[in-house]
């Protein structure tokens, strides 16, 4: 209920007061409850991107991003395939070698 309250009184300035002309009072309601309604949904559709993780895989060259697992908002542990070798690094603050996947056509048949 609060929502459309809000709405009406931003987009339909004119016609919640009294005035005939509404003047520039009306036009800049309605200017500033689009720009809110227009920032409101980018803010959501990066905050879902974000959540789909729809950022490429890096996949050019000799390094390979073969699997990413968050651990929370800001670490994450990662397998990297470099020249046919598997490495299992943590990242956070900094990036630390965890260890290195041995058996890399059996190990990575199971990872993916």
């Amino acid at each position: 209920m609060s929502i459309t309250v809000f709405l009406s009184i931003f987009l339909f300035a004119e016609n919640c007061f009294a005035s005939n002309d509404g003047g520039y009072y009306s036009y800049f309601l309605k200017t500033l409850g689009s720009l809110l309604i227009i920032l409101s949904i980018i803010f959501i559709i990066i905050y879902f991107l974000k959540k789909l993780n729809v950022m490429p895989k890096l996949k050019s060259g000799r390094i390979k991003i073969v699997d990413k697992l968050y651990m929370d908002n800001k670490h994450y542990i990662i397998i990297v395939e470099i020249d046919r070798s598997l490495y299992a690094l943590g990242v956070g603050e900094n990036v630390n070698l965890i260890t290195k996947i041995e058996n890399n056509d059996q190990n990575k048949n199971e990872i993916l």
